[in-house]
């Protein structure tokens, strides 16, 4: 495929792309000349893939740690329930000790939800934390590799713009096997 068509196809997916349509007026013809020809030799395309690899890889394993942290909280509650209605049996005929045993269930459980909130909230946080600093270095990546539209950023509005460079890189791979 000449060059010419190249160009072509990726204005076609930049049409095609609504997510695009924001950042129009940043996809101007030396944009695109540049950075087409910061996948001429294939190597974006392969760092690409292997970052795609490595993120995937870092969600799964921070879900499911999520996932274990929230089973532990889970089977400790159960168990705080499964108490609770042996003591309930326990002193049935007993309204005194019925009240206490309802109060004592009562604070039990609402600390045990305030910690277990916490623990998931910081799990959250660190989960966030590392998603940060995976895309960081993935912009690294492409700062080094001299893909031009990619630079270290926190800017929200940046990193979209990346996903769509991402998204264009992904969709031009073909062409250029």
């Amino acid at each position: 495929m000449d060059y010419s068509s190249l160009q072509d196809v990726v204005q076609s997916i930049l049409h095609n792309d609504r997510s695009t349509y924001k950042f129009k007026e940043r996809y101007n013809k030396n944009f695109l000349t540049d950075f087409v020809n910061s996948l001429q030799d294939g190597t974006v395309f392969e760092i690409c893939k292997g970052m795609c690899d490595i993120q995937h890889l870092e969600e799964e394993t921070s879900y499911n740690k999520w996932k274990e942290l929230k089973a532990e909280h889970d089977k400790t509650k159960k168990k705080l329930k499964q108490k609770y209605n042996h003591n309930l049996v326990k002193n049935h005929d007993n309204p005194a000790a019925l009240k206490v045993i309802q109060k004592w269930y009562v604070s039990e459980s609402q600390g045990m939800n305030f910690r277990t909130d916490k623990e998931l909230q910081m799990l959250e946080r660190q989960i966030v934390l590392q998603m940060d600093q995976l895309i960081f270095s993935q912009q690294e990546y492409f700062v080094e590799a001299g893909v031009p539209g990619f630079s270290c950023t926190r800017n929200s509005t940046e990193i979209q713009f990346q996903i769509t460079l991402l998204n264009l890189i992904n969709n031009l791979e073909c062409y250029f096997k």
